[in-house]
């Protein structure tokens, strides 16, 4: 609701548009944002998994992880390791 408030759209308007645009819904785009939030952290390796899923809005880090594994298939931490080893560039 605040992000419909913030753009001048009804909620039912909004989910319709991002829909359209994007295939996801109001939830999954957030969720989807959220994961790319987090992905630069996990990265450069900067704050451990948990503190990364905290500052990226997740209140539970087994959550976060299981989420980012459904999105990028696999871990946060094997993203770590396979990106530190620089065996690919994700």
């Amino acid at each position: 609701s605040e992000l419909s408030n913030y753009i001048h759209l009804s909620s039912q308007q909004l989910h319709r548009r991002l829909l359209k645009l994007t295939g996801n819904t109001i939830s999954t785009y957030i969720l989807i944002h959220r994961l790319e939030h987090a992905r630069n952290p996990i990265v450069m390796k900067s704050l451990s998994i948990y503190e990364i899923a905290y500052q990226s809005g997740f209140r539970s880090p087994s959550y976060f992880i299981k989420m980012f594994k459904r999105h990028y298939n696999m871990t946060p931490l094997e993203m770590r390791q396979i990106i530190g080893n620089g065996l690919r560039h994700i």
